[in-house]
């Protein structure tokens, strides 16, 4: 990635049933003949808790703990 452009956003998102919360994403522009790579939704996992539940292809969102 040396030499590469890399972007970030800042966005107040909302999630059905949820307050707004601040969420950033961060990416880099490769050259033309590949895809843009998606570095992550920084603090999401910050921001929430997510239960995966594999076996029945579902997951759920819940407001962070503390």
């Amino acid at each position: 990635m040396v030499g590469t452009q890399a972007y970030a956003v800042l966005l107040q998102a909302e999630i059905d049933g949820f307050p707004p919360v601040r969420l950033a994403f961060a990416w880099i522009s490769k050259p033309s003949t590949e895809v843009r790579v998606l570095l992550g939704q920084i603090n999401f996992f910050q921001e929430f808790d997510v239960h995966f539940y594999g076996s029945q292809k579902a997951f759920e969102i819940a407001l962070k703990t503390v």
